[in-house]
This record gives structure tokens, C-alpha cells and sequence, in this order.
């Protein structure tokens, strides 16, 4: 059966929104929504909607800047909005700037009036959609690399599917985000992702269709740029174990270019990091290199806080190192600085299954390494073992030798995607952690990482 026109609707005002509730009903409509229009943004890649159905005067936000964001991005070619305009002045100024399946309508809009309209786009978007074709055909396994990558770097929605002689594998992509994976047969000793990286090609098939978000490995929720010119700076809103974490990266002169990100949760700065240029900025190839430079740190920073590497004081894991305690958080953030790297070049999925087998196969020798896991989205967190104690000084100590074992772990990981990868070089996990330096240095992880090389 054919789901319902997928709605999102966004109004502040209550009694809109309870009419509209009332109103726009399954099975013929599917409706979720919102008070706040930038919650709405973060879930529209989740929710891919048929169209929006929103008010002309938005908190913080008008429709018509609304309408352009959602636009510029090219993610929803075939979205339609339907603008609630307080007045008919105002709703000439909104169609400047809709297309022609938009419509503007003027208060107060009669039920009957709404719902025609909407069964009007629900007509043009079934005449105007092409029924989805799958992508099939042969591929080694060098293209079967270069396949996964495709569908991130296209936001493809779908199932990726490879037949090799001896199994079947695939994977769940969600606009680009891997969500879900399998195998058949099924095997408990290697992960399906893992699976994929020694597959030496097949039979693949790529069949579009509708995917259900996980609960992880979604990403970051909400990060979005300042738009139009100016100062460089962006500024991002992530929801994390029931936390709001506030980020913001900003470029300025003090005196010499600096480009600064500020961590806070409810209002409490956790953590600042910043990188300074030895002179101020001068010519037009600065300013793109501070553009370039406040996406490629803030980026960095949403996934630190995503995998869990800024914690409230308070509530922060503490692992047992000979010295004295490490925050697990720190030894998360190599992981992630490294998977970032990686990521770009080979794609999130065979980075994931790297992340996976390189961790798998030392296990034996770094037992501590079972306190991390890896999701489908690549993020690294921490996992409390049944065994850890309880302290006064964080509520957590998690065992000995983990510092050690991430520092194979990074090397191990490291080595087999340049393995893949091939040249250019990969930077080393010394310049790759750079960011984080002297933290690194505190608690010794440097100096395990060099004695992991000698033995290498």
C-alpha cells in the first residue's frame, strides 16, 4: 500500500497547530510537527518530506529566508512549500521567492481550502516522481570501494547490495548515512562491515526505497553556516544524551588570525580550542584559507562532541592509567581525529569496518580495548564494563593498559587504510592528533605511540 503525502508542518502559534492536527490525518497524509523551524531543519533529512506547510513569521526566522536555505542546499529538488501569510502585502513578498509547485496562502485558511491544496501537490508529485530503478552490475574490489563512497558522497537513500561467491552483504544508506548492515550467512566472528573491506567484488546492486533512521550513527544533528559574507564563523546546536551542546567557530584578529571554537552545554563552556596563523590576514588566499580552516575545525569539533569527547564535569569517565586518571574522552578523540581523516578519501562505511577489524584483531593482546564501540556512523564511545568500579572522583575507573592499546589501535587502523588507500601519504597520528597535543603528552599517549612504532 502507498504510504500517505508526507507533511511537516511548522507553526508556533497552538491553535494553528491543533487544527492542522486535527485536519491533516493518516492514512492519506503522514503529519509530524514542530514549533521551533531550525528542529525542523535538522530532521529533514530524516523525515524527507512531500512539503511544508509553515507560517510566514517563524521564531528567528522568516519563511522566505526559510524557503532560500532549504533551496541553496539541493537536497529536495521536489519539496514543495505551502507559506501561511498573515496578509495579502506579505504574501507578495513571499512569492518572490516560491517556485511553481509553491503557494502562499493568505489567514485565516479554510480546512477545506488546506486539504485541496495538499491533494493537489500529492497529484503532481506522483505524475512528476519516476518509479525508482535499481543500479546494478560487476564490480572488484577496488570498485567496490569507490561504489560505497558513491553513495555518501550522492546522499543516496537505499540498499547497497553485493553478491559475492560466498556471501551476500549490504548496507542501509540514509541521504548519504549508512544506518543499518547484514550478512548472509551470518557470521559472529567478523562484522558485515568488515566483510565488505576483504570482498574482492561481485555482483552489486543498488535498489532506492524508504529507510528508517537509527537511533546512532545519524550524525550530527543540526549543524548549519552562517550564510552571506562577512566574518567567517558557524555555528552548530547537538543534541546528546538528553545535553544541548553549543558550538561555535569563529575567525578573528588577536593580533595575529585566529580561528577559535567554543564548546558549551546549558551555558557552561567546557572547552575552547583554538589555532593561530603567524600573521594576520592580508591577502584574498588568507580569507580562503580561514573559510577552509573553520569548516575543516568546527567539523572536526561536532564529531568530538558526537562521539562523546566533551562531557560536564561531573559526569566524565575517568580511566585507571599508571600515573594517575585520563579522561576516556581523550583517547575517543584519537579515534575520531584519525577516522576523520580516513573518511574523506575512503568513505564512511569501509572507514567503519576498518575501525571495526583493526580493534577486533587486537583484542587479544589490549583486552582494555573492549571498553570502545564503533556504530554505523563511525562515532566512538565508551563502554563500561561489568566488572569497573566505582570512585568518588568521577563515578567511574574503567582498566589499565588503555592507553596503550589505543595507541595500537591508532597505528594498526592507520596502517591498513594506507594499505587502501594508496598514495598520496596519510599524515602521521602524531600530526593527525595535533589538535589535542598536549593532553596527549599529559597522560603519555605519545610516548606509547613510539614505543608501538619500535616494535613495528
Amino acid at each position: 500500500m502507498a504510504s500517505g503525502l508526507r507533511v511537516v508542518l511548522i507553526d508556533h502559534d497552538p491553535r494553528v497547530k491543533r487544527l492542522f492536527e486535527k485536519a491533516i490525518t493518516p492514512p492519506e497524509f503522514e503529519l509530524r510537527s514542530f514549533e521551533d523551524p531550525f528542529a525542523a531543519l535538522i530532521e529533514l533529512n530524516t523525515l524527507d518530506p512531500d512539503v511544508v506547510l509553515c507560517a510566514e513569521r517563524l521564531p528567528g526566522v522568516r519563511a522566505a529566508d526559510l524557503v532560500r536555505g532549504v533551496r541553496a542546499g539541493g537536497r529536495f529538488p521536489n519539496l514543495a512549500f505551502i507559506v501561511l501569510a498573515n496578509d495579502p502585502l506579505t504574501r507578495r513578498e513571499v512569492e518572490l521567492v516560491l517556485g511553481l509547485r509553491d503557494t502562499c496562502l493568505v489567514k485565516p485558511v479554510p480546512v477545506p481550502t488546506l486539504l485541496q491544496r495538499l491533494r493537489s501537490v500529492a497529484r503532481h508529485a506522483r505524475a512528476e516522481v519516476p518509479q525508482p530503478h535499481t543500479l546494478s552490475g560487476q564490480t572488484d574490489r577496488p570498485g567496490l570501494l569507490g561504489l560505497l563512497k558513491l553513495c555518501e558522497d550522492a546522499r543516496l537513500t537505499g540498499r547497497f547490495r553485493v553478491d559475492t561467491r560466498l556471501e551476500q552483504l549490504w548496507v542501509d544508506y540514509l541521504a548519504g548515512m549508512p544506518v543499518s548492515s547484514g550478512a548472509v550467512p551470518e557470521r559472529n566472528d567478523r562484522d558485515p562491515l568488515e566483510r565488505l573491506l576483504s570482498a574482492d567484488g561481485g555482483r552489486y546492486v543498488f535498489e532506492p526505497r524508504r529507510v528508517q533512521g537509527g537511533g546512532q550513527g545519524s550524525g550530527p544533528k543540526g549543524a548549519f553556516a552562517t550564510a552571506g559574507g562577512g566574518a567567517a564563523g558557524r555555528f552548530s546546536l547537538i543534541e546528546k544524551e538528553s545535553r544541548r551542546y553549543q558550538v561555535y567557530t569563529e575567525a578573528f584578529h588577536a593580533p595575529n588570525l585566529a580561528v577559535v571554537t567554543v564548546v558549551a552545554v546549558s551555558g557552561q563552556g567546557l572547552r575552547k580550542i583554538e589555532t593561530v596563523w603567524p600573521h594576520p590576514m592580508k591577502r584574498n588566499a588568507d580569507a580562503e584559507a580561514v573559510r577552509e580552516q573553520v569548516d575543516r575545525q568546527h567539523a572536526s569539533v561536532l564529531s568530538m562532541v558526537e562521539d562523546g569527547g566533551f562531557v560536564p564535569p561531573g559526569q566524565r569517565k575517568i580511566w585507571d592509567v599508571a600515573g594517575g586518571g585520563v579522561e576516556g574522552s581523550v583517547l575517543v578523540w584519537v579515534m575520531a581525529l584519525l577516522r576523520d581523516v580516513v573518511e574523506v578519501r575512503l568513505g564512511l562505511v569501509p572507514t567503519t569496518g576498518l575501525l571495526r577489524q583493526s580493534r577486533r584483531e587486537l583484542m587479544a593482546s589490549h583486552p582494555s580495548l573492549a571498553g570502545f564501540s564503533v556504530d554505523h556512523g563511525g562515532h566512538i564511545d565508551v563502554v563500561l564494563p561489568k566488572e569497573s568500579t566505582r570512585t568518588t572522583l568521577s563515578g567511574i575507573r574503567l582498566p589499565r593498559g588503555t592507553v596503550e592499546g589505543v595507541a595500537a589501535w591508532a597505528t594498526v587502523f592507520r596502517s591498513e587504510a594506507a594499505l587502501l588507500l594508496g598514495p598520496p601519504r596519510l599524515p602521521s597520528v602524531r600530526k593527525a592528533t595535533r589538535i589535542m597535543a598536549d593532553e596527549l603528552e599529559r597522560v603519555g599517549f605519545y610516548a606509547a605511540l613510539e614505543e608501538e612504532r619500535v616494535r613495528a
